[in-house]
């Protein structure tokens, strides 16, 4: 071998281990990188499969090298053609960036994804596969979406404050009037008639709704701010029950409480907390207006106070089930639609969450979960 063959073979030899080391290099990020990151042929079976990808959909490779990606769509978007779709705009523009959808998980948990995908195509520029890139952004959309409630519920406060405000002064003058009216009334042949006399009772009550509904929207609007303390769940649930007990046997409710022995300490405004399940409670008694069972239980789940108020009410159907806790929402004739409204800020802004579960016709169970106040140093 000559000289020149010896350099050149070395130069070979070289270029083979850089690029070696570099596939070496290269194949170390695409395993550690948080995003998922699939290889996927042009018929959408899984090549590569990352340990992102693992983290994300809880899949390990030997689990989905070799599967479709169908079993990761929920099947709404399954039936939509959407797998379909995304193919067709990697082969037609090459690439589909930062598209935002839902998948499903080992566990069967729905998350949100920002996607992107990139045609894999050989020498010839044949499409042989595609690349696809993938981030759980489940998290800062359900931020984005407390950010943007809490907007819109400042705004609704002020609009309900001015509102109100404009609605109180008129509204005692005609009190005042009605009430100046009857006296005159009275002393007239006309005001010893009962059908008039009930004409004003029936008057003065609706203007003493309209007078409670008035403050409700300003009790809203006017949220004080919040002064935690450490309190137990378990003793403020039994007061607000003995509170209650009366309201529910008049109804022909029968109340039923499961606690734990523990008092299930948690870091929170007692008052605001109080009313927000008072809100919740009551909320149950106007579904059940026949009678009916309302179980409330708590129990320490998972670092968190877990309370459960399942009752046997009409229920709620499932295309208003998203919208139950939106401001001014009500099926009911003299709702306000600021009950759960309320309830869902207050245990929001102790750190909580509340969520509600129920069909038309089987009763609506409503969970709120709070920290315990070891979550918080306390």
């Amino acid at each position: 071998m000559s000289e020149q063959e010896l350099v050149e073979r070395t130069q070979r030899e070289r270029l083979e281990a850089r690029l070696q080391e570099q596939d070496r290099y290269f194949a170390t990020i695409l395993q550690n990188s948080a995003d998922a990151i699939i290889v996927i042929d042009t018929g959408n079976v899984i090549q590569e499969w990352n340990h992102g990808a693992e983290l994300i959909y809880g899949y390990t490779a030997d689990e989905m090298i070799g599967q479709t990606f169908h079993r990761l769509l929920p099947p709404e978007h399954l039936a939509s053609g959407e797998l379909e779709q995304i193919q067709r705009e990697v082969e037609t523009h090459g690439y589909l960036t930062h598209y935002r959808t839902q998948r499903v998980t080992k566990s069967g948990q729905h998350i949100t994804i920002d996607l992107t995908r990139s045609a894999i195509r050989d020498d010839d520029g044949r499409l042989i596969g595609s690349l696809a890139i993938i981030r759980d952004i489940t998290e800062q959309e359900r931020m984005r979406d407390q950010l943007l409630q809490s907007e819109r519920m400042a705004t609704i406060g002020k609009m309900a404050a001015q509102v109100a405000h404009e609605i109180r002064n008129p509204l005692s003058s005609i009190g005042l009037n009605v009430e100046l009216l009857a006296d005159e009334v009275k002393r007239s042949d006309v005001g010893a008639r009962d059908d008039v006399k009930g004409l004003f009772t029936t008057i003065l009550s609706e203007i003493d709704r309209l007078n409670l509904v008035i403050e409700e929207y300003l009790h809203f609007a006017h949220m004080p701010r919040q002064d935690k303390t450490v309190y137990s769940l378990t003793w403020l649930l039994m007061d607000v029950c003995r509170f209650i007990e009366r309201e529910a046997t008049g109804q022909g409710i029968h109340l039923i409480r499961q606690f734990p022995d523990a008092p299930l300490r948690v870091l929170i405004d007692e008052q605001q907390a109080r009313q927000a399940i008072l809100n919740v409670v009551r909320n149950a008694f106007q579904a059940m207006s026949e009678g009916g069972e309302l179980r409330v239980e708590a129990s320490h789940r998972e670092q968190c106070a877990e309370v459960r108020f399942q009752d046997t009410g009409v229920g709620i159907s499932s295309e208003h089930l998203d919208q139950v806790f939106q401001p001014f929402y009500t099926t009911k004739a003299m709702g306000t639609g600021l009950g759960l409204t309320y309830a869902q800020q207050v245990i929001q802004e102790h750190r909580g969450s509340i969520s509600l579960e129920s069909a038309g016709g089987v009763g609506t169970t409503v969970t709120i979960r709070l920290p315990l106040a070891e979550e918080h140093g306390a």
